[in-house]
């Protein structure tokens, strides 16, 4: 049986990349802020399984918002539940091949390994 994302770790996961997003652009700050707003006010995480219903969301929320803005924002939201949807559902051997993986890899430099 699959595992869902809840709201709590949606939000948590929204939480984590707003504080994120506040080292950059003001564009981009504005697109955390309007995602952490409307997730906060949804009945249901499930409104962002669909890059449409997540788009719908958003229009009826900010209605007074550039379309651009909009799209952009619909994405963000629907990403970050896609990304919790796999992590949540992957299966346990790619999991562990993955942790192996990250393990063996060196992080980025400007030095090689």
């Amino acid at each position: 049986m699959a595992n869902s994302v809840t709201m709590n770790m949606f939000l948590a996961e929204l939480a984590h990349e707003h504080e994120t997003m506040q080292k950059s652009t003001n564009y981009r700050r504005k697109t955390a802020d309007m995602a952490l707003e409307l997730a906060q006010n949804v009945k249901s995480v499930f409104v962002f399984a669909t890059l449409d219903n997540a788009y719908n969301a958003l229009k009826s929320y900010f209605n007074t918002e550039d379309e651009e803005r909009l799209v952009d924002v619909s994405k963000f939201l629907n990403m970050l539940y896609m990304h919790l949807n796999k992590a949540l559902n992957m299966p346990e051997n790619v999991r562990k091949q993955l942790e192996q993986r990250m393990k063996k890899s060196c992080k980025l430099s400007l030095v090689s390994c």
